[in-house]
């Protein structure tokens, strides 16, 4: 975790991280994803520091949301951006009826709270397909892509947008009759 050099002023953290007045990169276009044990050493120079990097632009996000100390307080008392949903929740989510309602929950209490949220681990069409159903927009997994090298990453970004994602359907509007957000009985 990044800490100021002295509890001085915003001006001097920034500073001293090597920020300069004209950044490289667009407001918004970087994201500082940390873990839930973040909030174990949460306090008021924690707090300053994330606040100073959110007055410059940055998002952040909380990573593996669910496996550690998860405190629904934490979410409306920290600045964070994005919620990300540990793979652990969505691996058996196309079966599993108890991890269906808990995905269903978070994503709930993000979109309320006003967070993007992010499901990671998927590894198939179903399960995109349940997230998309259940509100989850975005998602990262193997279904998606490998890990690559920074090389591979600038090829696939060079590529037409199209190309980047597997061939996808357009999942069924919730309420439709065909969108089910529930796996089928065992």
């Amino acid at each position: 975790m990044c800490r100021p050099v002295s509890s001085g002023t915003r001006t001097s953290w920034t500073r001293s991280a090597g920020y300069s007045p004209h950044p490289v990169f667009p407001p918004g276009s970087l994201q500082l994803e940390l873990t839930e044990t973040v909030m174990l050493h949460w306090d008021s120079q924690v707090e300053a520091v994330m606040r100073s990097l959110k007055d410059l632009g940055v998002r952040i996000a909380l990573d593996d949301f669910g496996t550690g100390f998860s405190s629904l307080r934490y979410l409306k008392e920290m600045p964070i951006d994005v919620l990300k949903i540990d793979k652990s929740f969505i691996d058996d989510i196309t079966t599993d009826r108890q991890q269906v309602a808990l995905v269903e929950g978070i994503v709930h209490i993000a979109d309320t709270l006003g967070l993007q949220v992010i499901a990671e681990g998927i590894e198939d069409a179903g399960q995109r397909d349940l997230l998309a159903c259940m509100g989850c927009r975005y998602g990262q997994g193997f279904l998606y892509a490998r890990p690559m090298t920074a090389r591979q990453s600038a090829s696939l970004l060079r590529r037409p947008r199209r190309s980047w994602r597997p061939e996808a359907r357009r999942p069924p509007e919730e309420g439709a009759g065909r969108c089910r957000t529930s796996p089928p009985r065992s």
